[in-house]
């Protein structure tokens, strides 16, 4: 069966973006609907659609990163619709289900969401992607820009806030066959909201084209239609290539040479990989005008190339890096934000090392992280330049030592509530400083700080710490040292206890004082947790319970009603007082509460019958609304 739909939104994330419109129909084949929400299957057919026809949005990213291959690539995107356009996106995924139960209804539902997300990436495979990547220097004049395609199975679909959570219309789906959990909000609804295409689970492409013969080795062109991309940041990042760098850059408006975008910035990343950034506009009133983008790159040495230089931030040979050896046979020695600062080269740079132990080795990532890979050995000196693109490498290398400082052992002392520690030195370096403290999460104890020269006894509070798992963080800094953070797992947990209960007497040796009305009592007493943690409380009576507490310090106060025991017949009160921590530990205390009538001494009220002689009798109704009067203010099961 087949059906006809409008504006399909399925993607609306992709590359090139949006234009007020209203799409020509899409077809879904064999739709079929369940009482259990809406189930789409069959084929559907999103041939010669570009993302514009399908999104309109305000803002977007685009990250399209090429793999080694150099015949696929990893593409992310995220765009975000805000006010109108949010409406406006709502409103065109709700039309895609015209026909169908909740579909087309003024309202968007979770299940339609739902279904979006099952049938777009099957959609997405069948756009244009309006890029190219062919070898040499491409011909301004070619227009063919579909040799970059979709892979399917690599596409994953995402959003955020399509159904907003605080909208205050929103409720429950209404239609026939919703999910029992759909939810809906009207297509009219202006929050922000978030879409995203990104790299399905255990994937490693979404995007697949002609692998470039040389791999990038030799002169290549990227071409992208930027056609009413109306505000992007657009990230493209090639594999390591010795040499790759932007050559030329042009756009053509029409076919007429424009400086409508400015040309892109590019750096190369730790591991060696190419990076430009470029921020794409376009007016919307310039439509149908026609916006290409060039990007030529080349791996040929540039005219003049100096090689790469040490700055003044970059470590002094000599210099020290530790780590505990515990982080595996793998880790990172530094991380990225201080490496990038130490070298500077027009064509980029990375760090050339060398180790004089067996079965060590570093290399970069994309973030300039130091990614050691540890041998045998605890220890180890590695020799270090730097080199750029074109393998000029700096006149000067730099000479470190890796190794482990020392060891921690430890445990908690439930005498001192302290954590105590033994530090072993290992002899790597002398007089060095180390921190250390007590942490939980973002919660921290007070700090010690100790000079190292031998092995150390230290005792740690834990102070301002929850019961439960802590653990040891330590920083380590000293003439020569890298200063280093690691945090020790020594298996150490603060013990909980439960809150402890008190519960108050009054004047009459009663554990509760009544109202005028006998129908509650009031009750008091102290709460304490050793612990320092917040506490609730509850009372219980007769299956009826409360969390109606007044917690001020250590004091509690709470008025306990008894109309359940009225209603059930009871007339003996044991209530139960419970108090829980943070933790969730919890504590309980029982009071018996005596009867309110005979505390009160009142008297009940005696009803007489008139004398026969006297005023005439008021009647049999006057005598039981009097008799359950009565009962009303003298008894207190009201």
């Amino acid at each position: 069966m087949k059906r006809v739909i409008t504006s399909l939104l399925t993607v609306g994330i992709l590359l090139i973006m949006s234009i007020p419109h209203q799409p020509e129909q899409l077809e879904i084949q064999d739709v079929e609907s369940s009482t259990e929400g809406r189930q789409v299957d069959g084929e559907v057919n999103c041939t010669g659609y570009k993302f514009e026809d399908l999104f309109v949005y305000d803002f977007a990213n685009f990250n399209i990163e090429i793999n080694e291959d150099w015949a696929s690539g990893q593409y992310e995107a995220t765009a975000f619709a805000n006010d109108s356009n949010a409406a406006s996106v709502r409103k065109d995924l709700d039309g895609l289900f015209d026909g169908f139960p909740g579909g087309n209804n003024t309202w968007i539902s979770t299940d339609e969401r739902d279904a979006v997300r099952a049938i777009g990436p099957q959609c997405v495979s069948d756009m244009e992607t309006r890029i190219a990547i062919t070898e040499g220097f491409r011909s301004r004049d070619s227009r063919d820009l579909n040799n970059v395609s979709f892979y399917e199975d690599g596409i994953a679909l995402d959003e955020e806030n399509l159904i907003p959570e605080n909208n205050p219309e929103k409720r429950r789906c209404t239609n026939l066959g919703a999910s029992s959990s759909c939810q809906e909000v009207p297509v009219s609804a202006t929050e922000n909201l978030e879409i995203d295409l990104t790299l399905a689970d255990e994937q490693d492409k979404n995007v697949e084209f002609i692998q470039l013969p040389n791999r990038g080795v030799s002169n290549f062109t990227m071409t992208i239609n930027v056609t009413a991309m109306i505000d992007a940041d657009v990230r493209l990042v090639f594999p390591p290539t010795n040499g790759l760098r932007l050559n030329g850059f042009e756009v053509l408006d029409n076919g007429l040479e424009s400086s409508s975008i400015a040309s892109p910035t590019t750096q190369y990343l730790g591991d060696g990989s190419l990076e430009v950034l470029m921020d794409v506009v376009y007016n919307l009133d310039d439509l149908p005008m026609e916006r290409y983008v060039y990007l030529d790159f080349t791996t040929e040495e540039p005219q003049f190339n100096t090689p790469p230089l040490w700055t003044s931030s970059s470590p002094s040979s000599g210099n020290i890096f530790m780590y505990s050896g515990i982080e595996g046979n793998e880790f990172t020695l530094l991380s990225g934000d201080n490496v990038q600062t130490w070298g500077t080269d027009d064509q980029g740079w990375n760090l050339n090392c060398s180790f004089t132990e067996q079965g060590w080795s570093l290399t970069q990532n994309q973030e300039f992280d130091m990614v050691v890979t540890r041998g045998e050995s605890s220890t180890a000196q590695m020799e270090c330049g730097l080199v750029d693109q074109y393998g000029l490498t700096t006149d000067e290398t730099r000479i470190w030592t890796i190794g482990i400082p020392f060891t921690l052992n430890g445990s908690y002392n439930s005498d001192t509530s302290m954590a105590d520690i033994q530090l072993t030195d290992s002899g790597l370096a002398s007089d060095y400083s180390v921190a250390l403290r007590a942490v939980q999460g973002e919660t921290s104890a007070e700090i010690v700080s100790v000079v190292i020269s031998s092995d150390l006894s230290i005792s740690l509070l834990t102070d301002g710490l929850s019961p439960g798992e802590f653990m040891i963080s330590s920083r380590v800094t000293g003439d020569n040292i890298i200063p280093w953070n690691f945090i020790y797992d020594l298996d150490m947990e603060l013990p909980n206890t439960p809150p402890s209960i008190v519960i108050n007497t009054n004047l009459e040796g009663q554990n509760g004082t009544w109202n005028a009305q006998n129908t509650a009592f009031s009750m008091s007493g102290t709460v304490v947790d050793l612990e320092g943690e917040s506490v609730t409380m509850t009372w219980s009576l007769c299956g009826g319970s409360s969390s109606s507490f007044i917690i001020q310090g250590n004091t509690w106060e709470t008025e306990v009603s008894i109309i359940t025991c009225v209603q059930q017949g009871i007339e003996e009160y044991n209530v139960v007082i419970s108090a829980s921590d943070e933790s969730g530990l919890m504590s309980t205390e029982r009071a018996l509460v005596t009867d309110g009538e005979a505390d009160s001494g009142q008297e009940p009220v005696v009803l007489t019958e008139e004398p026969e002689d006297g005023l005439p009798s008021v009647g049999i109704a006057f005598t039981v609304i009097s008799i359950a009067l009565a009962s009303l203010v003298y008894r207190r099961k009201d």
